[in-house]
C-alpha cells in the first residue's frame, strides 16, 4: 500500500468521534498515527484523550474511507496542543506565570 506524506488532521468518524492524528492517505482510507479523541469539557472547553487507549496500536491504525465522514485541518492552537501532548511529549509552560499574592508581615 503506497502512502503519501502525513499531516495533522481532524477526522470525523461515522461513529461521531472526532479524532486528531498524524494522518496519511492510503489506497483504501487513512492511516492514523498517535490518534487522540477530541472531547468536550466544561464551559465550552475542549480536551484531548488517547483514542483506543485500551488497545495497543503501535505505529498507528488503518481506517477505511467508509468509516469516515470528512477530514479537516485543526486550528493552529489545537494543532500545537496535540503536537506537544501526543507527538513531542514535551510539556511547555503557559505564556503567563501565575504568582500568588503575598504580604510581608513584620512584628
Amino acid at each position: 500500500m503506497a502512502k503519501t506524506e502525513s499531516e495533522i488532521l481532524i477526522v470525523r468518524m461515522r461513529s461521531g468521534e472526532d479524532v486528531i492524528a498524524q494522518t496519511t492517505k492510503t489506497a483504501t482510507g487513512y492511516h492514523l498515527k498517535s490518534p487522540a479523541m477530541l472531547v468536550p469539557t466544561g464551559k465550552g472547553g475542549l480536551g484531548l484523550m488517547p483514542w483506543l487507549m485500551y488497545a495497543e496500536i503501535g505505529d498507528g491504525v488503518d481506517i477505511p474511507t467508509e468509516a469516515t465522514f470528512f477530514h479537516v485541518r485543526p486550528l493552529k492552537g489545537l494543532e500545537e496542543e496535540y503536537y506537544s501532548g501526543f507527538i513531542s511529549k514535551l510539556v511547555t509552560p503557559s505564556k503567563s506565570i501565575a504568582t500568588p499574592s503575598m504580604k510581608l508581615v513584620t512584628d
